[in-house]
């Protein structure tokens, strides 16, 4: 069709009448949508049998207060990543198996592997995004030899010649849990920002 073939028929369907008629009751829904059983509440009531959608405690405990920021201690390098790093590979969004950290919280929780979906689509869910850092099957440590995915050295282990490769997420959060575990979460969010930025601007720092 022509460039006027359009606009005349833009115009002549287009209408204020047909939004209105369409919109009118855009929040009453369709009989679908009427049938899900809601709490009568204002506000989400975050079910904790769900295992898409979980309420992160990333607030919880924080006050008006502000607090010393001390030093931080006893910290291991988790990951050495190379220039072509992306948010991808930090925060994957494509699927994975029941073997994975990721896998092994759903499968505890009577979630089968053919209902795992993706980890965009979980994005809801911090539980099983923190376990999901560092997952991309593409990933490269340099602190492993020839190893890609997200894995890192065991405790313990000082070159990936004695072997002992551990999932990032099965490696540290144990230790992150222990040490603070109500702020476990905000952790390991943070640590692969961090990561990043060190990765390559560590010759950068003044020593």
């Amino acid at each position: 069709p022509t460039t006027q073939e359009v606009a005349e028929m833009v115009e002549a369907t287009v209408t204020r009448e047909a939004f209105v008629s369409k919109y009118a009751d855009v929040f009453k829904g369709d009989e679908k949508w009427q049938a899900v059983d809601v709490t009568n509440q204002k506000t989400y009531d975050w079910p904790t049998s769900s295992t898409y959608v979980q309420n992160p405690p990333y607030f919880q405990g924080i006050t008006m207060e502000t607090h010393k920021i001390t030093n931080l201690e006893g910290a291991k390098v988790m990951a050495i990543l190379g220039d072509m790093i992306t948010t991808d590979h930090i925060s994957p969004a494509g699927s994975f198996k029941d073997t994975t950290p990721a896998g092994k919280y759903l499968t505890e929780r009577q979630v089968s592997p053919r209902e795992f979906n993706s980890y965009g689509s979980r994005r809801g869910n911090h539980e099983v995004m923190m376990r999901g850092t560092f997952a991309n099957i593409r990933i490269k440590n340099e602190m492993l030899d020839g190893v890609e995915g997200g894995y890192t050295l065991g405790p313990g282990v000082q070159s990936s010649s004695q072997g002992r490769e551990h999932h990032c997420t099965s490696t540290f959060r144990p230790k992150v849990l222990n040490l603070i575990p109500e702020a476990c979460t905000t952790v390991m969010v943070m640590l692969p920002v961090l990561l990043v930025l060190m990765s390559r601007m560590v010759p950068l720092l003044p020593l």
